[in-house]
């Protein structure tokens, strides 16, 4: 029987290499392993940089076998993360479509708000802010509770009540707070207020936390 070669398949540290410089934030000076890190790379974090080239170097099969490592793929999601998280159409502030909210997070009292002024382009009936933005607003202040928590989750279920109109001429308030977490559900909950201090939309969630891989 003809013996047939083994198909190379690179480390994991060695996949991310060139993954991380197709993303723009990391660049890699052209050399064997361990790869060299150039100086005044931007937006580089040396110290998680240096973990991935020595896991590079130490990886006896590399080359043989796919080699798995916790670390690579908490380093993995965490550049990816960075990379979208600014195109969020809640909170993204390089997303000129989307909401650009800013929240404030308090850890005393594990609450989050915000203060928010709906442009036109968001407009439902005549004056009034769409239903559905006042829906993503009131996710998007849960969910900022969970980030500000380290809860790496996304939402499973979404309650809203609405009380009254929220006029696009108006300031409106946003609140929100964390209820519990009972192994992976996390329950929060968070309120929007107009500028006469009536509630105009209330919400509560229920948020699954991922596993970690």
């Amino acid at each position: 029987m003809r013996n047939r070669a083994k198909r190379r398949v690179p480390c994991c540290a060695c996949l991310a290499i060139p993954l991380a410089k197709s993303l723009g934030t990391l660049t890699f000076a052209a050399r064997r392993s361990p790869p060299a890190i150039q100086s005044g790379a931007p937006n580089c974090d040396s110290g998680l940089i240096r973990k991935l080239c020595g896991m590079h170097s130490r990886a006896a099969n590399c080359g043989k076998r796919l080699t798995y490592n916790r670390y690579f793929w908490y380093y993995l999601k965490n550049l990816m993360s960075a990379r979208n998280s600014n195109l969020n159409f809640g909170s993204g502030a390089d997303n000129s479509d989307g909401l650009q909210l800013k929240l404030t997070f308090d850890e005393d009292t594990r609450t989050v708000y915000g203060e928010y002024r709906c442009p036109p382009k968001f407009q439902g009936d005549e004056g009034n802010v769409h239903p559905g933005v006042l829906a993503v607003i009131l996710d998007e202040i849960m969910a900022h509770i969970n980030g500000a928590m380290n809860f790496d989750t996304v939402t499973g279920e979404l309650t809203i009540r609405y009380l009254q109109p929220a006029m696009l001429t108006e300031n409106l308030y946003l609140r929100g707070w964390f209820v519990k977490k009972n192994r992976r559900i996390v329950e929060n909950r968070a309120e929007i207020e107009n500028e006469i201090g009536k509630i105009v939309a209330r919400g509560k969630g229920k948020y699954i936390e991922q596993e970690e891989s």
